[in-house]
Order: C-alpha cells, then sequence, then structure tokens
C-alpha cells in the first residue's frame, strides 16, 4: 500500500477522510478484498456460470431484452448490462446451446 504521507496528500486533494481515500486506492489497485463473495466479487472469473446466469436473468427483464444479448454489438451489450465482454460471449454460447433447433437442423430421422 502506498505510504501515509501519500495517502494524506490524495485524501486531502480530493477533500475526502483517509479510510474511503484508502478503500478506493486498495480498489483501483485490486487489492481490494472479496466483499462477501457476492455474484460481481472480482475473485470471479468473468465467464463464471454464476455471472452468466446473472446476465441471462438481467437481460430477461430489460426492456430490450434477451435479443438485444443475443444479437446485440458486443461493446453495446456489455456497456448496456455493465458487465465483461467474456460475460456477455458466455452468456451468448448459453443461449445458443439451449435454443431448439431450427426447422430443418439437427437429426434427420
Amino acid at each position: 500500500m502506498r505510504d501515509s504521507h501519500e495517502l494524506f496528500e490524495i485524501a486531502r486533494r480530493a477533500k475526502k477522510s483517509e479510510p474511503p481515500a484508502r478503500s478506493v486506492l486498495e480498489a483501483l489497485s485490486g487489492q481490494a478484498p472479496v466483499a462477501n463473495g457476492g455474484p460481481h466479487s472480482h475473485a470471479l472469473s468473468p465467464m463464471d456460470p454464476r455471472l452468466v446466469d446473472d446476465l441471462i436473468a438481467r437481460a430477461e427483464s430489460h426492456p430490450l431484452g434477451v435479443e438485444f444479448l443475443s444479437e446485440g454489438s458486443l461493446d453495446s451489450v456489455s456497456a448496456g448490462f455493465g458487465t465483461h465482454a467474456f460475460t456477455v460471449e458466455a452468456a451468448r454460447e448459453r443461449l445458443r446451446s439451449e435454443a431448439p433447433p431450427l426447422p430443418g437442423e439437427g437429426n434427420a430421422e
């Protein structure tokens, strides 16, 4: 962690006390502890199934819907849902794998 003088100077310039300044600096440097191991924990891989589940659930209740998640431009979808592009790609892959086959696809018996 940064020395106390540097932390004091950052807090002074931001007009904040040292504890909030320390929290921000730790978060920005990747040293923040994982809070409660929640679904948006930084310890999770962007392709973690819990994050993918959460993204699909949010898309189902989003005004633009699952179609936006499936078909929208990657950067727009990622920004729109505030999630990593890899999570969007993993959700798209899951949606494709769970979709029923289109007529003419699949096994012809």
